[in-house]
């Protein structure tokens, strides 16, 4: 992906809401959009289990699996590359084979019901869905296909799809809103994104600030906290709709965002990821664990 094409990236979404998983919220969360360009070359895979899914595609490809939903099921996703694309140039993903997933699924009408590129934007690349509510019994539609913005860009590879599934959906419980833990590499993600989809949390949601900008005075509901560069925090809130505020000390930011909907949202970015050259030379990019990268 050449730069040009990674700043448009980085502009269409300054937050997930994407978990979705992040959120889309950018990555990580349940976004209600059209599908993506790279949708060609679309090859059957038949019914998804629950469990482990494997597929794969060539460049500008796309699988789809069936699925037979009854109202009130309540579905988990995650699509997971052999080989994430994350936070590399158009060359380096051509030339070592790297995916960048997208995560789409479609009602019986073939409605897009739920959408989501990455867990973290052009960061954390594979896709997630954590809470998909089927409304009506009939077959359902899962796609997993690669992101790109034009002809050219496209990429290929490997992948898991991992569904879940939950006949009942999960009690509306009012929790305590509260701060749980600090998140300061990519294993801190991918550890409590995979903590939410096996507990089914519908509470937690992940705030990161991938950039080298110290965010202070950030609002998240009745919470109140700061950021330092390159890191995040897990939250707890109530399920809901919310709006997050915030300020930059290092860099022209004054952020509110629209309204992100908790159980929908997995991920929520405070600041886009500075690609322009501004950012220090010196400044360690967030996440920083190669392992958790590998896997994510």
């Amino acid at each position: 992906m050449n730069m040009g094409a990674i700043k448009m990236k980085m502009k269409r979404f300054l937050w997930v809401a994407v978990v979705g998983l992040l959120v889309g919220v950018i990555g990580g969360g349940l976004v209600k959009a059209q599908p993506p360009i790279g949708d060609v070359k679309a090859v059957a895979k038949g019914e998804a289990k629950i469990g482990e899914n494997l597929g794969g595609f060539d460049e500008g490809g796309a699988n789809i699996w069936t699925y037979s939903g009854t109202a009130g099921e309540v579905l988990t996703l995650q699509a997971i590359a052999e080989n994430p694309a994350n936070n590399t140039d158009e060359a380096t993903r051509h030339k070592e084979r790297l995916l960048d997933t997208v995560l789409v699924v479609y009602d019986p009408t073939n409605q897009v019901i739920a959408y989501n590129d990455d867990i973290v934007d052009a960061v954390l690349t594979n896709s997630f869905l954590r809470s998909v509510t089927l409304t009506t019994d009939g077959t359902y539609r899962i796609k997993v296909t690669n992101w790109y913005v034009e002809s050219g860009n496209e990429t290929g590879g490997h992948f898991e799809l991992v569904l879940g599934s939950h006949k009942i959906p999960p009690k509306d419980v009012k929790p305590a809103t509260k701060i749980l833990g600090k998140l300061e590499t990519a294993t801190d993600v991918m550890d409590n994104v995979d903590t939410i989809i096996k507990d089914f949390d519908t509470h937690t949601v992940m705030l990161i600030n991938p950039s080298y900008c110290t965010i202070s005075g950030a609002t998240f509901g009745d919470l109140k906290f700061d950021l330092k560069p390159y890191s995040g925090i897990l939250v707890q809130v109530p399920v809901g709709s919310y709006h997050l505020k915030s300020k930059g000390d290092d860099c022209d930011l004054d952020l509110t965002t629209d309204e992100i909907d908790v159980p929908e949202a997995t991920v929520v970015m405070v600041v886009p990821i500075d690609r322009d050259g501004t950012r220090p030379d010196n400044a360690i990019p967030f996440p920083t664990d190669k392992e958790a990268l590998a896997n994510s």
